[in-house]
């Protein structure tokens, strides 16, 4: 449900803010982990100067939720990339559940 969220305010974020003509959404699996990068080729913008209330935090909040590393990478002119390292781990059931 979290990597859902990440992805529905990512895009969000593209469509609200960015200008961005195109974005790329990419979610695989890497060894014991799920990776998401979702990249657009919009305007960019200052960490320091985006207000609060754009979900920034939440995504973050949400992907530690699940034991994983959140990264968000932009700069003004060069687009943006956020970054969300999953550990998967696989839960077992007894016959009886």
């Amino acid at each position: 449900k979290n990597i859902i969220l990440i992805i529905k305010e990512a895009l969000n974020n593209v469509a609200k803010y960015s200008g961005a003509t195109q974005a790329d959404i990419s979610l695989r699996k890497h060894e014991n982990h799920l990776i998401l990068e979702i990249r657009d080729n919009g305007k960019g913008f200052d960490r320091h100067e985006v207000a609060k209330g754009n979900g920034l935090e939440n995504m973050a909040a949400r992907c530690r939720q699940m034991g994983g590393k959140f990264d968000l990478s932009t700069g003004a002119g060069e687009g943006t990339c956020v970054y969300c390292s999953v550990p998967i781990t696989m839960k077992s059931f007894s016959e009886n559940h």
